[in-house]
Protein backbone atom coordinates (compact mmCIF):
# COMPACT_ATOMS: atom_id res chain seq x y z
CA UNK A 1 0.00 0.00 0.00
CA UNK A 2 1.48 3.09 -0.85
CA UNK A 3 2.07 5.69 1.68
CA UNK A 4 0.52 9.57 1.57
CA UNK A 5 3.50 11.99 1.46
CA UNK A 6 3.88 14.10 4.40
CA UNK A 7 2.07 17.80 3.42
CA UNK A 8 -0.22 20.29 5.16
CA UNK A 9 -3.34 18.71 4.41
CA UNK A 10 -2.39 15.38 6.41
CA UNK A 11 -0.52 16.63 9.57
CA UNK A 12 -3.92 17.57 11.66
CA UNK A 13 -3.92 13.39 11.30
CA UNK A 14 -0.59 12.96 13.06
CA UNK A 15 0.57 14.17 16.45
CA UNK A 16 4.09 15.70 18.03
CA UNK A 17 4.83 11.62 19.52
CA UNK A 18 4.01 10.13 16.27
CA UNK A 19 6.38 12.13 14.39
CA UNK A 20 9.17 11.30 17.04
CA UNK A 21 8.76 8.37 16.72
CA UNK A 22 8.87 7.70 13.63
CA UNK A 23 12.54 10.05 13.15
CA UNK A 24 13.95 7.89 15.86
CA UNK A 25 13.14 4.46 13.89
CA UNK A 26 14.20 5.89 10.76
CA UNK A 27 17.71 6.98 12.45
CA UNK A 28 17.61 3.67 13.98
CA UNK A 29 17.56 1.81 10.48
CA UNK A 30 20.08 4.40 9.00
CA UNK A 31 22.35 3.47 11.74
CA UNK A 32 22.00 -0.45 10.86
CA UNK A 33 22.65 0.53 7.02
CA UNK A 34 25.84 2.56 7.83
CA UNK A 35 27.36 0.32 10.17
CA UNK A 36 26.42 -3.34 7.05
CA UNK A 37 28.62 -0.57 5.09
CA UNK A 38 31.14 0.11 7.05
CA UNK A 39 31.69 -3.92 7.72
CA UNK A 40 31.62 -3.74 3.75
CA UNK A 41 35.12 -1.72 3.75
CA UNK A 42 38.03 -3.17 2.03
CA UNK A 43 39.92 -2.75 5.36
CA UNK A 44 37.35 -3.83 7.49
CA UNK A 45 37.04 -7.19 5.12
CA UNK A 46 40.46 -7.82 4.67
CA UNK A 47 41.99 -7.21 8.10
CA UNK A 48 40.68 -9.59 11.32
CA UNK A 49 39.71 -7.45 14.56
CA UNK A 50 43.10 -8.80 16.01
CA UNK A 51 45.44 -7.42 13.51
CA UNK A 52 43.14 -3.76 14.06
CA UNK A 53 43.91 -4.30 17.27
CA UNK A 54 47.65 -4.22 17.09
CA UNK A 55 47.35 -1.32 14.73
CA UNK A 56 45.49 1.15 17.10
CA UNK A 57 48.28 -0.39 19.69
CA UNK A 58 51.01 0.80 17.55
CA UNK A 59 49.59 4.32 17.05
CA UNK A 60 49.71 4.96 20.82
CA UNK A 61 52.61 3.61 21.45
CA UNK A 62 54.33 5.51 18.68
CA UNK A 63 52.77 8.81 19.50
CA UNK A 64 54.46 11.41 20.91
CA UNK A 65 55.14 10.94 24.91
CA UNK A 66 53.01 13.89 26.98
CA UNK A 67 55.56 14.46 29.13
CA UNK A 68 57.38 18.23 28.13
CA UNK A 69 60.93 18.67 27.67
CA UNK A 70 63.05 18.04 30.98
CA UNK A 71 64.02 22.26 31.15
CA UNK A 72 60.45 22.81 30.92
CA UNK A 73 59.54 21.06 34.25
CA UNK A 74 60.45 23.79 36.50
CA UNK A 75 59.33 27.00 34.40
CA UNK A 76 55.98 28.68 35.15
CA UNK A 77 54.87 28.52 31.66
CA UNK A 78 54.72 24.59 31.88
CA UNK A 79 50.48 24.57 31.02
CA UNK A 80 51.54 26.59 28.39
CA UNK A 81 54.21 23.92 27.19
CA UNK A 82 51.87 20.83 27.51
CA UNK A 83 49.22 22.69 25.71
CA UNK A 84 51.53 23.90 22.46
CA UNK A 85 54.36 20.72 22.68
CA UNK A 86 52.61 17.71 23.54
CA UNK A 87 50.62 15.17 22.27
CA UNK A 88 47.15 15.31 24.09
CA UNK A 89 46.91 11.96 26.25
CA UNK A 90 43.90 10.33 24.87
CA UNK A 91 43.87 12.15 21.69
CA UNK A 92 43.84 8.66 19.96
CA UNK A 93 40.55 7.74 21.49
CA UNK A 94 39.17 9.24 18.41
CA UNK A 95 39.76 5.68 16.86
CA UNK A 96 36.46 4.53 18.59
CA UNK A 97 34.91 7.21 16.59
CA UNK A 98 35.58 5.84 13.05
CA UNK A 99 32.56 3.42 12.76
CA UNK A 100 30.90 1.11 15.05
CA UNK A 101 33.38 -2.23 14.38
CA UNK A 102 36.52 -0.02 15.23
CA UNK A 103 34.72 0.99 18.37
CA UNK A 104 34.14 -2.63 19.47
CA UNK A 105 37.48 -3.67 18.73
CA UNK A 106 39.30 -1.00 20.64
CA UNK A 107 36.47 -1.29 23.64
CA UNK A 108 37.55 -5.22 23.68
CA UNK A 109 41.70 -4.47 23.81
CA UNK A 110 42.43 -4.12 27.23
CA UNK A 111 46.06 -3.28 26.05
CA UNK A 112 44.76 -0.29 24.39
CA UNK A 113 43.17 1.39 27.65
CA UNK A 114 46.68 0.30 29.84
CA UNK A 115 48.17 3.62 29.03
CA UNK A 116 46.54 6.19 31.75
CA UNK A 117 48.03 9.59 31.50
CA UNK A 118 46.70 12.09 34.74
CA UNK A 119 47.59 16.25 33.84
CA UNK A 120 46.31 19.19 35.79
CA UNK A 121 42.91 18.33 33.07
CA UNK A 122 42.30 14.75 33.64
CA UNK A 123 39.05 14.15 35.74
CA UNK A 124 39.19 10.96 37.93
CA UNK A 125 36.06 9.31 35.93
CA UNK A 126 38.79 9.33 33.51
CA UNK A 127 41.21 7.35 35.37
CA UNK A 128 38.98 4.75 36.85
CA UNK A 129 37.25 4.01 33.07
CA UNK A 130 40.51 3.35 32.14
CA UNK A 131 41.35 1.25 34.88
CA UNK A 132 38.04 -0.75 34.60
CA UNK A 133 38.43 -1.22 30.34
CA UNK A 134 41.92 -2.53 31.29
CA UNK A 135 41.11 -5.10 32.74
CA UNK A 136 44.29 -7.10 33.99
CA UNK A 137 46.79 -6.38 31.35
CA UNK A 138 50.05 -4.23 32.59
CA UNK A 139 49.83 -0.74 33.10
CA UNK A 140 51.56 2.18 31.94
CA UNK A 141 51.59 5.03 34.17
CA UNK A 142 52.54 9.10 33.17
CA UNK A 143 51.64 11.29 36.32
CA UNK A 144 52.54 15.01 35.26
CA UNK A 145 51.64 18.16 37.30
CA UNK A 146 53.11 20.66 39.35
CA UNK A 147 50.26 21.10 41.38
CA UNK A 148 48.70 18.83 44.18
CA UNK A 149 45.19 18.89 43.99
CA UNK A 150 42.04 16.86 45.17
CA UNK A 151 41.15 15.38 41.82
CA UNK A 152 45.05 14.23 41.11
CA UNK A 153 45.67 12.82 44.81
CA UNK A 154 42.62 10.88 44.38
CA UNK A 155 43.94 9.57 40.68
CA UNK A 156 47.14 8.78 42.32
CA UNK A 157 45.66 6.58 44.91
CA UNK A 158 43.20 4.48 42.84
CA UNK A 159 46.75 4.28 40.70
CA UNK A 160 48.89 2.87 43.01
CA UNK A 161 46.14 0.45 44.38
CA UNK A 162 46.68 -1.73 40.75
CA UNK A 163 50.89 -1.16 41.62
CA UNK A 164 51.01 -4.71 41.43
CA UNK A 165 50.04 -4.17 37.29
CA UNK A 166 52.02 -1.42 37.01
CA UNK A 167 55.48 -2.07 34.41
CA UNK A 168 56.43 1.61 33.56
CA UNK A 169 55.58 4.25 35.92
CA UNK A 170 56.76 8.31 35.65
CA UNK A 171 56.00 10.62 38.26
CA UNK A 172 56.46 14.34 37.77
CA UNK A 173 55.04 15.70 40.97
CA UNK A 174 55.47 18.04 43.99
CA UNK A 175 56.73 16.10 47.03
CA UNK A 176 53.64 16.33 48.78
CA UNK A 177 52.41 13.93 46.68
CA UNK A 178 55.05 11.61 47.36
CA UNK A 179 54.98 12.11 50.91
CA UNK A 180 51.39 11.36 51.37
CA UNK A 181 51.34 8.27 49.17
CA UNK A 182 55.05 7.28 49.97
CA UNK A 183 53.88 3.64 51.46
CA UNK A 184 51.64 3.31 48.64
CA UNK A 185 54.73 3.55 46.58
CA UNK A 186 56.87 1.04 48.61
CA UNK A 187 54.35 -1.72 47.45
CA UNK A 188 55.12 -4.60 45.66
CA UNK A 189 55.88 -4.38 42.23
CA UNK A 190 56.55 -7.62 40.41
CA UNK A 191 55.85 -6.12 36.92
CA UNK A 192 57.54 -2.80 37.25
CA UNK A 193 60.36 -2.32 34.81
CA UNK A 194 60.52 1.21 34.19
CA UNK A 195 60.56 4.00 36.73
CA UNK A 196 60.99 7.30 36.96
CA UNK A 197 60.55 10.23 39.78
CA UNK A 198 60.95 14.14 39.27
CA UNK A 199 60.00 15.41 42.56
CA UNK A 200 60.33 18.92 43.16
CA UNK A 201 59.82 20.76 46.17
CA UNK A 202 57.48 24.17 44.74
CA UNK A 203 56.89 24.81 48.41
CA UNK A 204 60.60 25.53 49.13
CA UNK A 205 60.44 22.09 51.28
CA UNK A 206 63.94 21.90 53.15
CA UNK A 207 64.26 18.07 54.06
CA UNK A 208 65.17 15.05 52.41
CA UNK A 209 62.64 12.50 51.66
CA UNK A 210 63.43 9.07 51.58
CA UNK A 211 63.68 7.40 48.41
CA UNK A 212 59.95 5.80 47.79
CA UNK A 213 61.49 2.39 45.71
CA UNK A 214 58.76 -0.91 45.51
CA UNK A 215 60.52 -3.28 48.04
CA UNK A 216 59.59 -5.50 45.57
CA UNK A 217 60.39 -5.32 42.09
CA UNK A 218 62.51 -7.96 40.80
CA UNK A 219 62.06 -7.08 37.13
CA UNK A 220 62.98 -3.00 37.48
CA UNK A 221 65.11 -2.44 34.93
CA UNK A 222 65.10 1.18 34.11
CA UNK A 223 65.48 3.82 37.26
CA UNK A 224 65.40 7.63 36.71
CA UNK A 225 65.45 9.93 39.38
CA UNK A 226 65.45 13.71 39.45
CA UNK A 227 64.99 15.79 42.31
CA UNK A 228 67.36 17.29 44.98
CA UNK A 229 65.06 16.23 47.77
CA UNK A 230 65.49 12.32 47.27
CA UNK A 231 69.36 12.57 45.73
CA UNK A 232 70.60 12.51 49.94
CA UNK A 233 69.27 9.47 51.20
CA UNK A 234 70.01 5.83 51.45
CA UNK A 235 69.90 4.65 47.98
CA UNK A 236 68.20 0.85 47.41
CA UNK A 237 69.47 -0.31 43.74
CA UNK A 238 67.68 -3.53 42.41
CA UNK A 239 70.24 -6.53 41.39
CA UNK A 240 68.17 -6.36 38.15
CA UNK A 241 68.80 -3.19 37.45
CA UNK A 242 70.48 -1.95 33.85
CA UNK A 243 69.59 1.56 33.62
CA UNK A 244 70.75 4.20 36.29
CA UNK A 245 70.26 8.35 36.02
CA UNK A 246 70.24 10.36 38.93
CA UNK A 247 70.87 14.01 39.41
CA UNK A 248 71.73 16.22 42.80
CA UNK A 249 73.37 13.20 43.80
CA UNK A 250 75.10 14.15 47.43
CA UNK A 251 76.34 11.40 48.47
CA UNK A 252 78.80 9.87 46.48
CA UNK A 253 79.94 6.97 49.08
CA UNK A 254 76.41 6.00 49.58
CA UNK A 255 75.75 5.67 45.79
CA UNK A 256 79.21 3.43 45.41
CA UNK A 257 78.17 0.91 48.61
CA UNK A 258 74.74 0.79 45.95
CA UNK A 259 76.22 0.35 43.18
CA UNK A 260 78.26 -2.70 44.45
CA UNK A 261 75.49 -5.25 43.97
CA UNK A 262 74.21 -3.81 40.92
CA UNK A 263 76.17 -6.17 38.08
CA UNK A 264 74.06 -6.03 35.30
CA UNK A 265 74.12 -2.24 34.83
CA UNK A 266 74.42 -1.10 31.33
CA UNK A 267 74.16 2.77 31.61
CA UNK A 268 74.84 5.65 34.00
CA UNK A 269 73.80 8.96 33.73
CA UNK A 270 74.84 10.33 36.90
CA UNK A 271 75.22 14.34 38.19
CA UNK A 272 77.10 14.33 41.48
CA UNK A 273 76.65 17.14 43.07
CA UNK A 274 78.11 16.20 46.54
CA UNK A 275 77.22 17.86 49.88
CA UNK A 276 79.27 21.00 50.90
CA UNK A 277 80.40 19.26 54.21
CA UNK A 278 80.89 15.76 52.47
CA UNK A 279 84.28 14.45 52.13
CA UNK A 280 85.39 13.25 48.70
CA UNK A 281 87.40 10.55 50.34
CA UNK A 282 84.17 9.45 52.79
CA UNK A 283 82.30 5.96 52.22
CA UNK A 284 84.04 2.35 51.64
CA UNK A 285 87.30 2.34 49.81
CA UNK A 286 86.43 -0.82 47.97
CA UNK A 287 86.73 -0.63 43.82
CA UNK A 288 83.31 -1.29 42.81
CA UNK A 289 83.37 -3.54 39.57
CA UNK A 290 80.25 -2.86 37.05
CA UNK A 291 81.05 -6.17 34.69
CA UNK A 292 78.25 -5.18 32.10
CA UNK A 293 78.76 -1.15 32.37
CA UNK A 294 78.26 -0.05 28.21
CA UNK A 295 78.21 3.89 28.93
CA UNK A 296 79.15 5.90 31.66
CA UNK A 297 77.94 10.04 32.19
CA UNK A 298 79.25 11.63 35.21
CA UNK A 299 78.68 15.20 35.69
CA UNK A 300 78.81 17.78 38.74
CA UNK A 301 81.40 18.61 41.00
CA UNK A 302 85.66 17.63 40.11
CA UNK A 303 86.09 16.01 43.10
CA UNK A 304 83.17 13.72 43.07
CA UNK A 305 84.07 13.01 39.74
CA UNK A 306 87.39 12.11 40.74
CA UNK A 307 86.11 9.94 43.47
CA UNK A 308 83.86 8.03 41.33
CA UNK A 309 86.22 7.16 38.83
CA UNK A 310 88.78 6.16 41.26
CA UNK A 311 86.46 3.77 42.91
CA UNK A 312 84.73 2.01 39.84
CA UNK A 313 86.29 -0.57 37.54
CA UNK A 314 84.23 -1.43 34.39
CA UNK A 315 85.14 -2.53 30.51
CA UNK A 316 87.39 -0.53 28.80
CA UNK A 317 85.01 -0.45 25.46
CA UNK A 318 82.54 1.48 27.58
CA UNK A 319 81.47 4.72 26.39
CA UNK A 320 82.82 7.50 28.96
CA UNK A 321 81.51 10.88 29.25
CA UNK A 322 82.63 13.22 31.98
CA UNK A 323 81.33 16.86 32.55
CA UNK A 324 82.56 18.76 35.31
CA UNK A 325 81.07 21.91 37.22
CA UNK A 326 83.06 24.48 35.15
CA UNK A 327 85.84 26.07 37.45
CA UNK A 328 85.31 24.07 40.26
CA UNK A 329 87.07 21.06 41.95
CA UNK A 330 90.60 19.75 41.29
CA UNK A 331 90.52 19.54 37.47
CA UNK A 332 94.50 18.01 37.49
CA UNK A 333 93.74 14.78 39.74
CA UNK A 334 90.19 14.48 37.82
CA UNK A 335 92.37 14.35 34.60
CA UNK A 336 94.76 11.76 36.08
CA UNK A 337 92.03 9.42 36.73
CA UNK A 338 90.60 9.87 33.23
CA UNK A 339 93.46 8.84 31.38
CA UNK A 340 93.81 6.04 33.43
CA UNK A 341 90.29 4.94 32.86
CA UNK A 342 91.41 5.95 29.28
CA UNK A 343 94.48 3.64 28.87
CA UNK A 344 92.81 1.07 30.64
CA UNK A 345 94.89 1.13 34.08
CA UNK A 346 92.72 -0.66 36.39
CA UNK A 347 90.06 -1.62 33.85
CA UNK A 348 88.68 -5.15 32.42
CA UNK A 349 90.04 -6.25 29.19
CA UNK A 350 92.68 -4.78 26.76
CA UNK A 351 92.60 -0.69 26.42
CA UNK A 352 91.76 0.47 22.64
CA UNK A 353 93.39 2.79 20.89
CA UNK A 354 92.19 5.91 19.47
CA UNK A 355 92.00 6.69 15.59
CA UNK A 356 90.45 10.04 15.28
CA UNK A 357 90.80 12.59 17.93
CA UNK A 358 88.88 16.53 17.62
CA UNK A 359 89.83 19.36 19.96
CA UNK A 360 87.34 22.00 20.42
CA UNK A 361 86.18 25.10 22.41
CA UNK A 362 83.24 26.26 23.78
CA UNK A 363 81.25 28.98 22.10
CA UNK A 364 82.63 31.58 23.77
CA UNK A 365 86.04 29.73 24.06
CA UNK A 366 86.71 30.55 27.43
CA UNK A 367 84.25 27.81 29.37
CA UNK A 368 85.15 24.79 28.64
CA UNK A 369 87.78 22.38 25.96
CA UNK A 370 86.33 19.08 24.80
CA UNK A 371 88.39 16.21 23.77
CA UNK A 372 86.68 13.77 21.79
CA UNK A 373 88.24 10.17 20.70
CA UNK A 374 86.79 7.27 18.27
CA UNK A 375 88.30 3.88 18.37
CA UNK A 376 86.96 3.59 14.77
CA UNK A 377 88.39 5.07 11.40
CA UNK A 378 85.08 6.99 11.26
CA UNK A 379 83.72 9.80 12.97
CA UNK A 380 80.61 8.62 12.26
CA UNK A 381 80.34 6.11 14.94
CA UNK A 382 79.85 6.78 18.45
CA UNK A 383 81.92 8.95 20.25
CA UNK A 384 84.20 6.37 22.39
CA UNK A 385 85.57 8.95 24.94
CA UNK A 386 83.91 12.85 25.61
CA UNK A 387 85.79 14.92 27.99
CA UNK A 388 85.05 18.24 28.61
CA UNK A 389 87.01 20.83 31.33
CA UNK A 390 87.16 24.30 31.94
CA UNK A 391 89.47 25.94 29.20
CA UNK A 392 92.88 25.62 30.16
CA UNK A 393 95.31 25.45 27.86
CA UNK A 394 97.42 23.25 30.79
CA UNK A 395 94.58 21.06 30.98
CA UNK A 396 94.66 20.88 27.36
CA UNK A 397 98.33 19.77 27.43
CA UNK A 398 97.67 17.39 30.97
CA UNK A 399 95.30 15.34 29.29
CA UNK A 400 96.49 15.44 25.77
CA UNK A 401 99.90 14.03 27.21
CA UNK A 402 98.42 11.91 29.59
CA UNK A 403 96.38 9.60 26.96
CA UNK A 404 97.47 7.15 24.88
CA UNK A 405 97.37 8.99 21.04
CA UNK A 406 100.25 7.11 19.37
CA UNK A 407 97.69 5.14 17.06
CA UNK A 408 96.18 8.41 16.55
CA UNK A 409 95.31 8.85 12.77
CA UNK A 410 93.16 12.04 12.07
CA UNK A 411 93.09 14.87 14.22
CA UNK A 412 90.96 17.96 14.08
CA UNK A 413 91.82 20.87 16.08
CA UNK A 414 89.08 23.47 16.36
CA UNK A 415 89.26 27.56 17.12
CA UNK A 416 89.56 28.36 20.66
CA UNK A 417 92.40 25.76 20.81
CA UNK A 418 95.57 28.13 20.64
CA UNK A 419 98.66 26.14 21.46
CA UNK A 420 102.16 27.64 20.87
CA UNK A 421 105.17 25.92 19.60
CA UNK A 422 106.31 24.02 22.64
CA UNK A 423 102.65 23.00 23.35
CA UNK A 424 102.39 21.56 19.81
CA UNK A 425 105.05 19.39 20.89
CA UNK A 426 104.20 18.44 24.38
CA UNK A 427 100.65 17.10 23.61
CA UNK A 428 101.03 15.72 19.84
CA UNK A 429 104.76 14.40 20.13
CA UNK A 430 103.37 10.75 20.38
CA UNK A 431 101.07 10.80 17.01
CA UNK A 432 103.79 9.68 14.55
CA UNK A 433 100.69 7.54 12.35
CA UNK A 434 99.12 10.88 11.90
CA UNK A 435 98.12 11.06 8.33
CA UNK A 436 95.31 13.58 8.32
CA UNK A 437 95.09 16.75 10.39
CA UNK A 438 92.50 19.40 10.00
CA UNK A 439 92.97 22.77 11.49
CA UNK A 440 90.36 25.30 12.43
CA UNK A 441 90.63 29.53 12.30
CA UNK A 442 93.40 30.79 15.34
CA UNK A 443 95.01 26.73 16.10
CA UNK A 444 96.90 27.65 12.80
CA UNK A 445 98.98 30.44 13.67
CA UNK A 446 101.37 28.30 15.17
CA UNK A 447 101.16 25.53 12.70
CA UNK A 448 103.88 26.11 10.40
CA UNK A 449 106.24 26.56 13.19
CA UNK A 450 105.05 23.15 14.34
CA UNK A 451 105.63 21.20 11.15
CA UNK A 452 109.52 22.05 10.83
CA UNK A 453 109.69 20.75 14.74
CA UNK A 454 111.97 17.83 14.93
CA UNK A 455 110.31 14.97 17.24
CA UNK A 456 112.96 16.64 19.88
CA UNK A 457 111.55 20.04 20.29
CA UNK A 458 113.81 21.98 18.16
CA UNK A 459 113.34 23.50 14.56
CA UNK A 460 115.33 22.05 11.11
CA UNK A 461 116.74 24.81 10.22
CA UNK A 462 117.97 22.64 6.85
CA UNK A 463 119.54 26.19 5.54
CA UNK A 464 121.73 27.31 8.30
CA UNK A 465 123.18 24.25 9.45
CA UNK A 466 123.41 22.09 7.14
CA UNK A 467 121.52 19.39 8.50
CA UNK A 468 119.95 18.38 5.66
CA UNK A 469 121.86 15.19 4.87
CA UNK A 470 121.19 13.75 8.37
CA UNK A 471 117.34 14.57 8.35
CA UNK A 472 114.95 11.36 8.00
CA UNK A 473 111.02 11.87 7.32
CA UNK A 474 111.02 10.47 11.18
CA UNK A 475 113.21 13.79 12.44
CA UNK A 476 109.65 15.65 11.88
CA UNK A 477 106.74 16.48 14.12
CA UNK A 478 103.96 14.11 12.18
CA UNK A 479 106.41 12.09 9.76
CA UNK A 480 103.21 9.98 8.16
CA UNK A 481 101.17 13.22 8.03
CA UNK A 482 99.98 13.64 4.12
CA UNK A 483 96.55 15.06 4.13
CA UNK A 484 96.32 18.87 5.39
CA UNK A 485 93.13 20.92 5.81
CA UNK A 486 93.10 24.16 6.64
CA UNK A 487 89.41 26.00 7.84
CA UNK A 488 88.70 29.29 8.11
CA UNK A 489 92.68 29.97 8.48
CA UNK A 490 93.64 34.05 7.95
CA UNK A 491 96.34 33.20 5.25
CA UNK A 492 97.64 37.38 5.85
CA UNK A 493 96.83 39.59 8.54
CA UNK A 494 95.22 41.99 6.19
CA UNK A 495 95.00 41.78 2.17
CA UNK A 496 98.45 44.16 2.01
CA UNK A 497 99.95 42.43 4.58
CA UNK A 498 104.30 42.08 4.66
CA UNK A 499 104.82 39.07 2.45
CA UNK A 500 107.88 38.06 5.13
CA UNK A 501 105.00 38.06 7.94
CA UNK A 502 102.16 36.24 7.02
CA UNK A 503 101.03 32.71 7.66
CA UNK A 504 101.33 31.99 4.11
CA UNK A 505 105.31 32.45 3.22
CA UNK A 506 105.40 30.55 6.26
CA UNK A 507 103.48 27.62 5.05
CA UNK A 508 105.14 28.05 1.62
CA UNK A 509 108.56 27.53 3.52
CA UNK A 510 107.18 24.69 5.60
CA UNK A 511 105.75 22.65 2.84
CA UNK A 512 109.09 23.42 1.19
CA UNK A 513 110.78 21.71 3.64
CA UNK A 514 108.84 19.02 4.08
CA UNK A 515 108.96 17.96 0.21
CA UNK A 516 112.97 18.39 0.79
CA UNK A 517 112.91 15.57 3.75
CA UNK A 518 110.64 13.35 1.71
CA UNK A 519 107.97 14.27 4.30
CA UNK A 520 105.35 16.08 1.53
CA UNK A 521 101.99 16.14 2.02
CA UNK A 522 99.72 14.11 -0.49
CA UNK A 523 96.81 16.59 -0.37
CA UNK A 524 96.24 20.66 1.08
CA UNK A 525 92.47 21.46 1.40
CA UNK A 526 91.68 25.08 2.35
CA UNK A 527 87.98 26.18 2.84
CA UNK A 528 86.41 29.08 3.80
CA UNK A 529 90.27 30.86 3.86
CA UNK A 530 90.89 34.46 4.34
CA UNK A 531 92.90 36.60 2.67
CA UNK A 532 93.53 34.08 0.15
CA UNK A 533 93.63 34.37 -3.74
CA UNK A 534 94.06 31.85 -7.03
CA UNK A 535 97.84 33.62 -7.33
CA UNK A 536 98.53 31.63 -3.70
CA UNK A 537 97.39 28.31 -5.19
CA UNK A 538 100.26 28.52 -7.94
CA UNK A 539 102.38 29.57 -5.06
CA UNK A 540 101.89 26.41 -3.12
CA UNK A 541 101.27 23.84 -5.82
CA UNK A 542 104.78 23.26 -6.53
CA UNK A 543 105.49 21.61 -2.90
CA UNK A 544 101.90 19.68 -2.82
CA UNK A 545 100.83 17.18 -5.32
CA UNK A 546 97.17 18.08 -4.82
CA UNK A 547 95.82 21.02 -3.81
CA UNK A 548 91.55 21.35 -2.93
CA UNK A 549 90.69 24.95 -3.01
CA UNK A 550 86.78 25.83 -2.27
CA UNK A 551 87.53 28.94 -4.43
CA UNK A 552 86.15 31.36 -1.85
CA UNK A 553 88.36 34.63 -2.29
CA UNK A 554 87.31 36.58 1.02
CA UNK A 555 89.66 39.64 2.63
CA UNK A 556 89.34 41.13 5.82
CA UNK A 557 91.50 42.16 8.69
CA UNK A 558 91.92 39.98 11.58
CA UNK A 559 89.58 40.36 13.93
CA UNK A 560 87.02 41.65 11.50
CA UNK A 561 83.62 40.10 10.78
CA UNK A 562 83.01 38.69 7.42
CA UNK A 563 82.13 40.85 4.11
CA UNK A 564 78.61 42.42 3.78
CA UNK A 565 75.75 41.00 2.19
CA UNK A 566 75.47 43.05 -0.48
CA UNK A 567 79.18 42.21 -1.64
CA UNK A 568 78.85 39.06 -1.36
CA UNK A 569 75.53 38.89 -3.53
CA UNK A 570 77.26 41.25 -6.10
CA UNK A 571 79.96 38.66 -6.61
CA UNK A 572 77.73 35.78 -6.88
Amino acid sequence: MQQTPLTSLNLEDLNREELQATVERRSRELAVLKLRLNALAPINRCLPPEVLAEIFLLSLVYAPRLGPPKECWRVECMRGCLHQRCHPPYAWIRIGHICHSWRVIALQSARLWSHIAVTERTNLDCVEEMLSRSQQAPLVVEVYTKVSTRTISLSVLVILAQLRRISSLDLFVPDEIIIKYFTSIQGAAPLLRTLSLDVSSFGGSSFDLMLPIPRIADRLERLAIHSQSLAGTQLLVCSSLKHLTMSSVKSTGDLLTALAGATLLQTLDLDLNGRDNDDPDKGSAAIVTLPNLRSLILRGRTEYCNQFLRHTTFPVTSILDVRPNPGVGQCITLISAIADKINGVGMLGEPQSFWCLTLTASADEWLYFAFQGWTTSSMTAVCKVKIELPMSHEYVIQLCAAVHLSEVSYLQIYRGIDLGRRDWHRVFAQMEKLETLKVDGAAAKSLADLLTQRLDGHDINWQISGESHTNSPRDHLFPGLRNLHLHLVFFRNSPDANEEWIFLHSLKLTLQMRKSKRAGLTRLTITEAVNFTRKDVDLLEPFVENIDWDGKEKKMGEGEGEEEPEEEEEEE
